[in-house]
């Protein structure tokens, strides 16, 4: 009963979504409705899309290729160098404030209520997932070096209250094997955790 949106995603919760409008836009524009289509146009001619988290009332994104069919996270997660972010471009282009991410994303995902909330437009995905799931993808996506990604990190986990690696890594194992994941990840994780 999941949208395939989300069980894509290895995603199931019928309970918390709202299936009539898990997927859809909404039914009245709004400004910020109107900022994620141009994002959506601005992405499509790029190649890239962009996954927004709204994760305990904070919002992580990451811009990403256009995704292949491959089972490699590796593949799919090739990162956007950070002076290269094209939504943080395009938000100073347009003079979008500062909070504007937040409060976008927020207003947008409100309305279609509970944890599983969801949308999904050309390019551009925003919903509430998991907190597993998030920590998934900012695991397999990481780049080196990437100080955002590392800080995304250690928030998801001090959501999750993970106590240690192996723990942290069998929450990613709904979504990914431990060898589909970079080979530093232990490392990476080491001195996020409490020993």
């Amino acid at each position: 009963a999941s949208p395939l949106a989300l069980a894509r995603r290895n995603v199931f919760d019928p309970t918390e979504v709202v299936p009539a409008l898990a997927g859809s836009a909404p039914a009245s524009p709004s400004v910020e409705a109107a900022r994620f289509q141009q994002i959506s146009q601005h992405l499509r001619l790029l190649e890239l899309d962009a996954e927004f988290y709204f994760l305990g009332g904070a919002i992580l994104y990451q811009v990403l290729p256009c995704r292949g069919s491959t089972a490699r996270p590796a593949a799919l997660f090739r990162r956007t160098p950070p002076q290269a972010d094209p939504v943080a471009a395009l938000a100073g282009a347009n003079g979008w404030g500062a909070g504007w991410l937040e409060d976008s994303v927020r207003r947008v995902l409100k309305p279609l209520g509970g944890a599983g909330r969801y949308l999904e437009l050309p390019h551009v995905r925003l919903f509430a997932p998991p907190p597993a799931y998030a920590l998934a993808i900012k695991l397999a996506s990481r780049s080196e070096s990437d100080l955002a990604a590392t800080e995304d990190l250690r928030f998801i986990l001090r959501i999750l209250n993970v106590s240690g690696i192996g723990a942290a890594l069998s929450l990613v194992g709904n979504y990914f094997a431990e060898r589909q994941l970079p080979s530093d990840t232990r490392d990476v994780l080491a001195p996020l955790l409490p020993h």
